[in-house]
């Protein structure tokens, strides 16, 4: 009983890590392209 809890919870948060992992990385790539387009923009 104990154990199935802790596999239980252990995946419940193995998940929710990994949609924070995706958030993340949504964010960094959307500030990499917005520092990228602000680069190229100032260029011209």
């Amino acid at each position: 009983m104990f154990i199935e809890l802790i596999s239980y919870i252990s995946s419940c948060f193995q998940r929710v890590l990994e949609d924070i992992l995706k958030i993340l990385s949504l964010i960094i790539i959307k500030k990499i392209i917005e520092l990228w387009i602000k680069k190229y923009k100032y260029r011209d």
